[in-house]
């Protein structure tokens, strides 16, 4: 394994009591989009990481045409998994900034109760990141 990675948890008691709340949002999730929000607004859903599938695509491919388990399969096949790797870090990277912009936004945030059998794996990820990220923050 050629990469590290390190978690640090933190729990603080917050004592102080907020008695004004200014902004207050809801967030309704679409499978188009991310989510519409109360005020109208939806997120620019601007994927960087959609060149990466053509080029995912070409490498694929490229993949099938080698004889399995030989040395430039190998090659291939970690090319590809670096992509992977690749395409995961962006779109994390996209939802990370998200939830950290409505969090900073807003004091409350209501989310819709939904039932989640027809979502997108994407969207699955998306909702649950953001309702990770704001039980951290409200609780």
């Amino acid at each position: 394994c050629d990469r590290y990675y390190i978690d640090i948890v933190v729990e603080v008691e917050d004592d102080t009591k907020s008695s004004y709340l200014k902004n207050v949002v809801g967030l309704d999730f679409k499978i188009g989009d991310i989510f519409v929000s109360s005020d109208f607004e939806k997120p620019k859903y601007i994927m960087p990481y959609r060149k990466a599938f053509d080029r995912l695509k070409k490498l694929q491919n490229i993949m099938k045409g080698k004889i399995k388990f030989s040395k430039n399969w190998f090659k291939i096949l970690r090319k590809i998994q670096n992509l992977h790797r690749k395409i995961s870090n962006k779109r994390k990277d996209f939802l990370h900034k998200l939830s950290n912009k409505l969090c900073r936004k807003y004091d409350i945030i209501c989310i819709e109760s939904l039932s989640m059998i027809g979502q997108r794996n994407y969207q699955k990820e998306i909702i649950l990141m953001i309702l990770v990220i704001i039980n951290l923050l409200v609780c």
